[in-house]
């Protein structure tokens, strides 16, 4: 629990020129809001600066204002900042935080651990303003001890071929490309021809806001051949309420065919995906491109 109690002493303000940090890169957060609710990015006026590799560049800073506690305390109260909820909104009113808190828990793996008892973290260790406290957890809430999918599970719904899986980094799923590259995947191709379907499979589970009071989520992405020169790539999802994977199946994805010069490029079909999302089949191709490199050099992963 994280909590703020009034000082004495002498208080800071920094002042940043928005035109300077957006050489840097800067972000608005308050314009990610959802209609009927109270999230911290806009309960703040929210900005992000960054991606950062070295301290703020200097020619951000415009002024540093250095006075007593007290005059900012009343300085807030007179814009009705009195008490932590004002800045900091729960669960409750943000659905945002809510998603957050509800990301699949990690085990805590320690010389000390117990036998038979695993202890669980939060995936992102996240400061609390309100209790959160639960005795009984409920299903949609993973506690993940790195289970494989073929620990449990014969099979993926929804491949009727089979294949194998192809164990990958979460860097796979949690990393994008810098730039757009052109949709080549020669050691991909090589493995599909090879093996049938392939199904990328990262140690971690990613929990999709949409899809919160479910226990589902993604743990990789799938490449299913669909006839000569013609993929589907689609996301691998799990069901994993509580301590257990229940269950594994492909998510309907989007396909692509392979131009003669070795490009992949999109063939929309009667059997794709129909959520005309984009950014969600983009990301398995970032995924994909990825997953190549490690095929490629997987020292490089280390």
């Amino acid at each position: 629990m994280a909590s703020y109690a009034p000082a004495k002493g002498q208080g800071h303000v920094y002042i940043l020129s928005k035109q300077a940090a957006a050489q840097v890169g800067l972000v608005d957060l308050a314009t990610l809001s959802v209609a009927g609710s109270r999230p911290r990015t806009v309960a703040q006026s929210a900005w992000l600066l960054g991606p950062l590799h070295n301290p703020i560049p200097q020619d951000c800073y415009l002024a540093q204002i250095t006075v007593p506690v007290e005059i900012l305390q009343v300085y807030a109260a007179s814009r009705g900042l009195t008490d932590t909820n004002t800045l900091f909104p729960s669960p409750a009113e943000d659905p945002m935080l809510k998603a957050l808190l509800g990301l699949p828990w990690e085990e805590i793996k320690t010389a000390s651990s117990l036998p038979g008892l695993p202890a669980f973290k939060r995936t992102l260790e996240l400061p609390e303003y309100h209790p959160s406290f639960v005795k009984i957890a409920p299903a949609q809430i993973a506690f993940y001890r790195g289970t494989r999918i073929l620990d449990t599970q014969d099979s993926i719904d929804g491949d009727s071929q089979g294949g194998i899986f192809v164990e990958i980094p979460d860097m796979v799923l949690y990393g994008s490309i810098q730039q757009a590259r052109p949709l080549r995947f020669p050691s991909i191709e090589k493995l599909v021809e090879e093996n049938g379907t392939v199904a990328f499979e990262a140690p971690v589970l990613i929990k999709h806001a949409s899809l919160g009071h479910l226990p589902l989520y993604q743990k990789g992405v799938g490449v299913m051949p669909r006839g000569p020169g013609l993929f589907e790539v689609c996301e691998l999802t799990v069901e994993h309420p509580g301590l257990e994977l229940t269950g594994a199946g492909f998510i309907r994805g989007w396909t692509y065919r392979k131009q003669s010069n070795g490009v992949w490029a999109r063939e929309a079909r009667s059997s794709d995906c129909t959520c005309d999302n984009a950014i969600v089949h983009d990301q398995h191709i970032s995924a994909l491109h990825i997953a190549e490199d490690f095929l490629d050099e997987p020292e490089a992963f280390d």
